[in-house]
């Protein structure tokens, strides 16, 4: 096979490999959170409840935005390795070098790939290489029983958005109990919006409507309180909400509290409009 451009062989491993750090990251960040959770049983104290409720949260949102950019990292290896691949059986150069393939499916969804994270001109959070191939590997799992989605149906997960909440919650190493959009947040426990981080679900709806979920993926600086969110079923391609499709799929919808309480949000980079209904967060 010639080879243009890239040494596939060995990048793969290296993205694989990356991969495996966050994983192993994950792994770490599980077992110091289950320590704090035990000081309580040995530590008293407004210092204890501070340390336990304050400190360590905002320490394990940094380590698992630390995790995403790891395992991004590695995937975006993965994705030009195999765009590479592709490349070079055809006879074909990739044009562009390697950035084509951590924003493929991005550019799908309408987002911006020329900002690399942050805000964008248009002031809608760009593309992020966390969530981005995410319909792909989603799509993938669909078609494995013994996989999160893959089961879906037999939880109770009928809808798109909902399976790839659970989805999307497994891959980062958080629990995923399942459940209909409006469900989910609280099967997680509740929070308040400003303590929701990295890996919290987003959820709408009533008890009589089975509402939509979304994901954390970034919590912006700044005010009003904002956060990026990936998500899929969103409706914009007109299909039903039970097929995964690229055009689905969004990781650059902001959601963002206005001064009256109520929540508004924003796609590709359209005006915001106001939400049916005041979103509701799980902790991460």
């Amino acid at each position: 096979m010639t080879r243009l451009g890239m040494d596939v062989d060995s990048v793969e491993p290296i993205g694989h490999g990356l991969q495996t750090d966050a994983d192993a990251l994950t792994a770490l960040t599980s077992k110091v959170d289950a320590l704090v959770r035990r000081l309580p049983e040995m530590w008293d104290g407004r210092d204890s409840t501070e340390f336990v409720g304050t400190w360590w949260p905002q320490h394990k949102s940094s380590l698992q935005q630390v995790q995403e950019q790891i395992r991004g990292l590695g995937q975006a290896a993965l994705n030009n390795a195999s765009e590479q691949r592709g490349a070079s059986a055809a006879g074909v150069g990739v044009v562009g070098g390697g950035a084509a393939a951590v924003v493929s499916v991005a550019a799908a969804a309408g987002s911006k790939p020329e900002a690399a994270s942050g805000m964008t001109a248009g002031g809608v959070a760009a593309a992020h290489p966390s969530s981005v191939g995410g319909t792909d590997r989603y799509t993938a799992a669909l078609g494995d029983p013994r996989s999160v989605v893959g089961s879906a149906r037999a939880r109770g997960e009928e809808y798109q958005c909902a399976s790839w909440a659970s989805f999307r919650r497994s891959e980062i190493g958080l629990s995923h109990p399942g459940g209909d959009g409006y469900e989910q947040a609280g099967r997680i426990g509740l929070v308040d919006a400003g303590q929701a981080g990295v890996g919290s679900v987003v959820s709408t709806g009533t008890s009589t409507w089975t509402g939509h979920v979304m994901v954390v993926e970034e919590k912006l600086s700044g005010s009003p309180l904002a956060f990026r969110v990936s998500e899929m079923n969103t409706g914009l391609d007109g299909s039903d909400g039970y097929h995964a499709s690229a055009a689905e799929y969004r990781d650059n919808t902001v959601i963002r509290e206005r001064a009256d309480g109520a929540w508004e949000r924003s796609q590709d980079g359209r005006a915001f409009v106001q939400m049916k209904n005041s979103p509701r967060f799980s902790s991460n």
